[in-house]
């Protein structure tokens, strides 16, 4: 490969179409010439081995229609035998040359034991190999042969992990699995691509749609990353401002000069700055302009001097891209070379500062810095000078305040010299956003003064402004990085002790945080739990809050701090102690906060006990109810995993891999990662967690709120239709990345339906209860005691779940307990037709003996047992009918002959009611047979939105009511079941 002229002429290739079949590195395999040898030996040790014990044993290389010619033409030549080959086979051997080889290819099968056969006889190459050895047993005995050895030949077939040639063995039968391909192997791949050097890789196999830009071409792209010339790029990005400067606008005097050339006939030409010109290899002369120049020290860095410009453009023959791609490749020593020859420069200068405003050029002065400049360029021009004498007329004062700022410049100006002395490096994020420091730092040594020989030393004004904001950038820097969790003033006290340093502030306030050691000077620094403290008193118009100002006690997640685990702590108060409002971590008029759920969720997963669980989840709802009653029923939704009332049918229509799919793309882990992790943890949740916390973000997230976390959960349950995937993906994403400390865990729980709380609906319904008496209790005073409440709590808790077993609808039962509080009776919630009643199950008994016995004695009464269907039927009042299963499901389109059933029959004086029944299936053509229930299951089923035709129904049916709970908005779920019987018939 390396000698091959063809390939040396493609060295340095802008692009290289690569076959990318095997590019993957389970793929590295043997050498051909390993495997041909496999093949060849193990053939000949077939040959001596049957013709010393007299067998006849046929070897059968598979191949396809085209390709493995060269194993074929090694088996003949080093074995000396000839290769049998059918007669298609022939022709294409004929047409690729080889058909015409002596004694290597023949059609007569008995003249050789070496036959070539199709692919896939042998067995199923994918995805895995499936051998076939009942087609190699038909194979053996029509050849009249006793025994027969196979060979697989292909790069599909190779088993790292297990041996490097695996066999295949049945009785006589056995298969050889050669690990041979004509497509380059993963190493032979990256070795081919590291010899040519191009600049791009475009992947030819394995690429989605052909997509040389999709996620698969980039994927496989990355195999060969510092093997193809990664500075191609920085080529063209220069280019890119080459073309730009060649094409840029003139200025009015250069368009006006350039015209006057033109009209007198004069070539446009500059003479070059130096008379003396390098003479090159071809003898040729440059001429260096004043325009190259100025063109290429805008692509370089402010230090390089006009001799390092010039030689650059000379050894380059004035191509002023050549030069500036020369130039980074060897920045490190252009940098040494012009520090060497700053410092041979006279260590001893007087300045007169009273002449530099007026004496300095005007187009020589500096401009003050922007974002839109380079980060360092500024402060790299800065010299270090050695004491001066200053004549000035300025007064002591004004001095004295020129030097603070001088000293302050020198101090940037160094840490910029450390920085470039390290070699070309790419400025860091941080680098665009200076730190403040104080007003009145101090210089490091009184014996040196930095002097900026551009900058105006008369403008005092601009300085002092400079300082005071400077300042307040340090205040908001600070107040950002510890998210508010502190007031103004004492930011600026603590920055006044650290002398204006941030770095020291910061440490110094979680060191005493974490410590607990607060002295009484420093109480300010504690973190505030009130929203007033953390808004700005001063300056109020002239300053801008940052977004972890503006969202008080929104804790971040990676900055932990006192403040977040005493409100994670506050929650498993007993509830006599919790305070609803002070150990909240949100204000009143703001949205609830997904953390407060979160954080509830946390402990009560950790705790066993039902009772402490209860207070838990009791002492949330307090708050809730306390300060954002609107959250309290997407609260009870969240905590029970559920968006809707079971008998709507709605489904979230997530899956676990679009979970997955949006973790990978907002946490930056792999997908492989997600599922190893996912083998230890053995929760999809606690997986999203580990990965969060070992995330560092640049800001906090905004806040979740209850609110948003249900609204978006019911928004994915809706999406359908053509891209709906990708529209429930972005929804996914907007919640993932807005979550802090644990609401990753619970948010991805949520999402796969599986919230492992260990808290049922039968444990949130009496804390939601208390929740309520306690709640009513705190309105008339702070304290309360749990003495003088323990019956009216029990009797609530009691009251709201009858209520939820007569009417499962949170929608109905939370706003009712909401509005009647502690007075809450479930009958006084009124049953609505159209919401299913939970039915009363049968109980196994061992027989009628012990069904007598449970009755004690009582009456009662017996029905036949049909063998059917339950269900509930439901007349609303515009007269329409629904139809419920025992499990509460809504199957109204499977059974459209019943509701056409139930309204030729239903009473003209009856507007309303519930039923419950069996569906029986019935064949009115064999004397009305009731029918089994596996019959009446082969019935279609129809779907959400449209019911079965009448006329595909193969089934009729029949109705059997035998109770009513329900009829023109009265309850009947009271009144023993003559009654209710009596009422049926009127119905």
């Amino acid at each position: 490969m390396r000698s091959n002229p063809n390939l040396l002429e493609f060295v340095g290739a802008d692009a290289l179409f690569l076959d990318t079949t095997y590019c993957n590195p389970k793929f590295t395999f043997p050498s051909q010439e390993e495997s041909l040898e496999y093949v060849v030996n193990t053939i000949k040790q077939v040959k001596e081995e049957s013709g010393a014990a007299g067998e006849r044993v046929l070897c059968l290389i598979a191949t396809y229609v085209v390709g493995k010619e060269r194993i074929l033409l090694e088996v003949a030549r080093r074995c000396g035998c000839a290769i049998h080959v059918d007669s298609r086979k022939m022709e294409i051997l004929t047409v690729l040359g080889f058909g015409g080889e002596k004694e290597v290819f023949t059609e007569d099968a008995s003249a050789t034991d070496v036959h070539v056969i199709g692919w896939n006889i042998l067995g199923e190459t994918w995805p895995y190999f499936r051998p076939n050895f009942v087609k190699m047993k038909e194979i053996m005995v029509e050849r009249g042969y006793t025994k027969v050895v196979g060979f697989v030949p292909t790069g599909w077939m190779y088993e790292t992990k297990k041996e490097r040639f695996a066999v295949r063995v049945k009785d006589s039968l056995k298969i050889h699995l050669v690990p041979y391909s004509e497509h380059s192997s993963y190493d032979e791949l990256r070795d081919y691509v590291k010899f040519l050097h191009p600049k791009r890789v475009i992947p030819t196999v394995g690429v989605d749609g052909g997509k040389l830009d999709g996620k698969e071409a980039i994927a496989l792209q990355k195999h060969f990353v510092g093997l193809v010339d990664e500075t191609a790029n920085k080529h063209e990005f220069l280019m890119a401002f080459n073309r730009r400067s060649a094409h840029a606008s003139l200025s009015h005097e250069d368009v006006l000069a350039k015209c006057c050339r033109e009209q007198d006939g004069e070539e446009f030409a500059s003479l070059p700055e130096n008379n003396s010109v390098s003479e090159l290899p071809d003898n040729l002369e440059i001429k260096i302009t004043e325009g190259m120049k100025k063109e290429l020290s805008d692509f370089l860095p402010s230090w390089v001097n006009q001799d390092q410009i010039q030689g650059l453009l000379m050894s380059s023959g004035g191509d002023v891209v050549q030069s500036a791609s020369a130039f980074f490749e060897r920045e490190r020593d252009f940098f040494e070379e012009a520090n060497g020859s700053n410092n041979e420069k006279p260590k001893s200068v007087e300045i007169r500062t009273s002449d530099l405003g007026s004496s300095a050029d005007t187009s020589s002065q500096q401009e003050v810095p922007s974002f839109s400049q380079k980060p360092m360029e500024h402060s790299a021009k800065l010299v270090n000078l050695t004491p001066v004498r200053m004549k000035s007329n300025q007064t002591k004062k004004e001095r004295k305040r020129g030097s603070s700022t001088v000293s302050k410049s020198k101090k940037k100006g160094k840490s910029t010299a450390s920085t470039e002395a390290g070699g070309p490096k790419q400025p860091t994020i941080t680098n665009y956003f200076g730190r403040a420091t104080a007003a009145a730092s101090k210089s490091e040594s009184a014996n040196k003064v930095t002097v900026d020989p551009h900058q105006n030393n008369g403008e005092n004004n601009n300085q002092s402004m400079d300082i005071v904001e400077s300042h307040k950038q340090g205040v908001n820097q600070l107040l950002q990085i510890v998210d508010g969790s502190m007031s103004r003033e004492s930011a600026i006290s603590l920055l006044e002790k650290t002398k204006g340093d941030v770095n020291v502030a910061v440490d110094m306030f979680y060191s005493k945080i974490q410590n607990n050691k607060v002295p009484d000077s420093d109480k300010s620094i504690v973190p505030q739990n009130t929203q007033n403290e953390m808004i700005d008193k001063y300056d109020n118009t002239n300053m801008v809050h940052n977004s972890s100002q503006a969202t008080p006690k929104m804790q971040n997640l990676y900055v932990q701090t006192s403040v977040a685990q005493a409100d994670l702590m506050n929650i498993s108060l007993p509830v006599e102690k919790y305070r609803p409002i002070e150990h909240a971590c949100w204000t009143a008029g703001q949205p609830a906060p997904y953390l407060h759920l979160a954080r509830t969720f946390d402990l009560v997963e950790r705790e066993k006990g039902k009772i402490k669980t209860t207070a838990m989840l009791c002492n949330m709802f307090r708050s809730l109810l306390a300060l954002s009653p609107d959250d309290v029923l997407p609260a009870v939704y969240l905590c029970t995993n559920k968006i809707s009332p079971d008998h709507e049918n709605v489904e979230l229509n997530i899956g676990g891999s679009l979970v997955i799919s949006a973790m990978e793309e907002s946490l930056g882990t792999s997908k492989s990662k997600i599922h190893e992790m996912y083998k230890t943890y053995g929760d999809l949740g606690d997986v999203a967690q580990e990965c969060r916390q070992n995330q560092t973000l640049l800001a906090p997230p905004r806040p979740l709120s209850v609110r948003d976390v249900y609204s978006t959960l019911r928004k994915l349950s809706a999406i359908s239709g053509g891209g709906s995937a990708g529209r429930r993906k972005i929804l996914v994403l907007h919640l993932i990345r807005s979550c802090r400390e644990m609401e990753m865990k619970f948010l991805v729980r949520t999402l796969v339906r599986n919230l492992r709380i260990g808290a049922m609906m039968k444990t949130i319904l009496p804390a939601l209860a208390h929740a309520i008496v306690l709640h009513e209790k705190c309105s008339t005073g702070p304290v309360v005691s749990l003495e003088g409440v323990k019956s009216q709590l029990q009797s609530l808790s009691t009251e709201v779940t009858e209520a939820y077993n007569v009417i499962p609808n949170m929608d109905l039962l939370v706003p009712s307990l909401l509005c009647e509080g502690a007075t809450f009776a479930a009958s006084s919630l009124a049953m609505v037709p159209g919401t299913p009643i939970p039915p009363m199950l049968a109980r196994i008994t061992n027989g009628v003996t012990q069904a007598l016995k449970l009755f004690h004695g009582r009456a009662f009464t017996c029905e036949y047992k049909y063998d059917g269907q339950r269900a509930q039927i439901h007349r609303l009042t515009d007269g329409s009918v629904q139809i419920f299963s025992r499990q509460m499901k809504d199957s109204t389109s499977r059974f459209p002959d019943l509701v056409n059933m139930i309204k030729e029959l239903c009473n003209s004086e009856v507007a309303s009611f519930i039923l419950d029944a069996e569906v029986v299936g019935i064949d009115r053509n064999k004397g009305n047979r009731l029918m089994s229930f596996q019959e009446l299951s082969s019935r279609e089923r129809g779907s959400k939105n449209s019911s079965i035709a009448i006329q595909n129904i193969k089934v009729d049916i029949c109705v059997f009511v035998f109770d009513i709970m329900f009829c023109n908005g009265q309850r009947l779920n009271c009144p023993v079941i003559l009654v209710r019987h009596s009422r049926l018939g009127l119905a």
